[in-house]
């Protein structure tokens, strides 16, 4: 493996990772703008979600017998991924619900030195 080959595959990962995560942002963002109570009651929900289950002997048996415990890390994995992914999914169809461009005509911008002409 060359070293331009890795650098490729760290710059392929971030392209991957990176406008969900930017998305993801600007998503929680604005909602914490908009809605700041809402954010605060998702946190509080999604810490005191129930996962007692994961101490249950019997749920222990079952994840070693089948040795699931060693494949946590890539269902987390994966389970991030297409988190980030419906996130990234959600944010672009909003976008695009959205009425309206913004433009700008560079020329004007420059040679205008009032850009609000009084009347």
């Amino acid at each position: 493996m060359k070293f331009s080959d890795l650098e490729e595959s760290i710059h392929q990962a971030w392209q991957f990772f990176l406008p969900p995560f930017i998305h993801l942002f600007v998503l929680t963002s604005l909602t914490y703008l908009i809605a700041p109570e809402l954010i605060r009651n998702l946190l509080t929900k999604a810490t005191s979600v129930n996962v007692g289950f994961l101490n249950d002997e019997a749920f222990q048996k079952f994840v070693d017998f089948y040795g699931l415990n060693k494949l946590s890390p890539v269902f987390i994995f994966v389970g991030l991924i297409v988190f980030l992914y419906l996130v990234q999914t959600f944010v672009l169809k909003i976008g695009r619900m959205l009425p309206g461009r913004v433009t700008h005509t560079p020329e004007f911008v420059i040679a205008c030195r009032d850009p609000l002409p009084s009347r």
